[in-house]
């Protein structure tokens, strides 16, 4: 397995790619800032970890439980 989160969206995707097809790793997890790059993704075992998208669901999580 393979988590890459460096701060940079291109590069994350660049490493991911190479541990895919180079090193053929089946489990990798690639931190995205932007959604859209996730396409680049698409077809491969790579999954697209957002933080936003993360914050975002946890903060509605935690309004739903306060109602």
């Amino acid at each position: 397995m393979v988590i890459i989160t460096t701060n940079d969206d291109n590069v994350n995707i660049f490493l991911a790619e190479v541990c895919f097809y180079i090193f053929a790793i089946k489990k990798i997890y690639v931190r995205l800032s932007d959604t859209d790059k996730g396409k680049l993704l698409e077809n491969t075992s790579i999954k697209g970890i957002y933080p936003f998208n993360l914050s975002v669901d946890f903060f509605c999580q935690q309004e739903k439980e306060t109602r």
